[in-house]
């Protein structure tokens, strides 16, 4: 019996990183590597829009911190000859977009003391700080080259750089303090794979590894607890870095029976090596001799994230009902592994959702669309005005993408 091997292809890469929004570290949408497996030449443009409603009973008690992520992903794969082919596309990697600001957390009038400030030398001060709540914009998008090789029939290989950019701003009370902002900054990584199908049974698998990423960027703040020259307004600090993990990815597709695919992924990504640093002279240095001292000449330890590994599965089904049209069903978990934390940028642990999708073809163009709906773990967050008790979190991710073989 023979299976279409492209029968659902688009349904199952259409929710690739769904549900991923605050899971895998920072990771947000994932390298589109099944536009280099298109028949001929082929073109797309992706559109996807997540919302992540977490809440607690102490930071953020009057709803949700997280703010809605929209993004548009164009791919393009180019078919030189039988054997080789190149494929180009733009993809947001990276994301956080959260802000207490009105959520009717405990964020005015604290104390120095009670944000973890020094409380003696240049900037201590016995008064209420009316500090701002905490926000945070980060982003990092990627620009991946790909070029792929047919060996023959049944086995492929891809090889391609990737161009990844990431910046961020906001203010999270402290380490550093007052309103920051990390400019652009790039680093350049790789990609490797190779690919075996058999097609007469629609099966495929594909391994790729993602080196990691090291991107620095150049930071300023601005406030009263900018630094500790306060009569500058604005305070220079050392670069900060922030990082993307090497990662391996497993992505397959068997027929199981005429017209029905068995697809799914598993991707372990290393995030215990990849973190944001944040340089904190006031901590280390302790009580600084003279006000006019600027935040990078005190420089001797890095505040840092502290994410975990992780490993994120995918399993499901697609069924082509008509040569129009095919729908799919699909699972996807990550384990949980910090319960408890101390950053109030890390609210959730672990993931469990469903996607459902729907696939409409008509001559060479093909649309494809779907939601996600993934219940995220709960945490408890312990931080300057105790534990909160983040529980009952969810994400929700819908998507649309056009697709054009030529």
């Amino acid at each position: 019996m023979t299976y279409k091997l492209a029968t659902v292809s688009a349904v199952t890469a259409m929710f690739a990183g769904s549900g991923m929004a605050v899971a895998g570290g920072i990771e947000f949408d994932r390298l589109p590597m099944s536009m280099m497996f298109e028949t001929g030449n082929y073109a797309s443009l992706a559109y996807r829009s997540t919302s992540i409603d977490a809440s607690d009973n102490v930071y953020s008690p009057n709803g949700s911190m997280y703010r809605t992520t929209t993004t548009i992903t164009p791919s393009f794969k180019y078919q030189i000859n039988d054997k080789i082919s190149v494929g180009l596309t733009r993809y947001q990697s990276a994301n956080v977009n959260l802000s207490y600001i009105g959520k009717g957390g405990p964020f005015t009038a604290l104390t120095f003391a009670a944000a973890g400030m020094p409380t003696t030398g240049p900037t201590a001060a016995a008064s209420a700080l009316n500090l701002p709540e905490p926000h945070l914009d980060l982003q990092a998008h990627t620009t991946a080259l790909i070029a792929g090789y047919n060996v023959n029939e049944s086995i492929s290989v891809v090889a391609g750089l990737k161009r990844n950019e990431a910046k961020a701003s906001g203010n999270i009370i402290n380490n550093p303090y007052g309103e920051f902002v990390a400019e652009k900054g790039t680093d350049n990584s790789f990609v490797v794979g190779a690919s075996f199908a058999k097609p007469k049974i629609a099966l495929r698998v594909t391994a790729y590894y993602e080196s990691k990423v090291d991107i620095s960027h150049a930071m300023s703040a601005t406030g009263a607890m900018a630094g500790l020259n306060l009569s500058a307004g604005v305070e220079t600090f050392a670069n900060t870095t922030s990082s993307l993990p090497e990662t391996l990815t497993i992505d397959f597709q068997t027929g199981i029976a005429a017209d029905t695919l068995l697809y799914g992924s598993i991707k372990r990504a290393l995030w215990t090596d990849a973190h944001i640093f944040m340089y904190d002279p006031l901590t280390t240095a302790g009580t600084m001799a003279a006000a006019s001292v600027p935040y990078a000449t005190a420089l001797t330890m890095v505040q840092k994230t502290t994410h975990t590994n992780t490993t994120t599965l995918r399993l499901g089904l697609g069924r082509k009902l008509s040569d129009e049209w095919a729908v799919s069903a699909s699972m996807n978990y990550e384990k949980a592994s910090a319960s408890t934390g101390t950053s109030l940028l890390s609210t959730t642990d672990g993931q469990t959702g469903i996607s459902l999708g729907g696939k409409y073809t008509s001559g060479q163009m093909t649309v494809t669309g779907g939601v996600n709906y993934t219940q995220l773990g709960d945490k408890t967050v312990t931080s300057f005005a105790g534990a909160g008790n983040f529980t009952n979190s969810s994400s929700t991710t819908i998507g649309l993408k056009i697709g054009y073989n030529f």
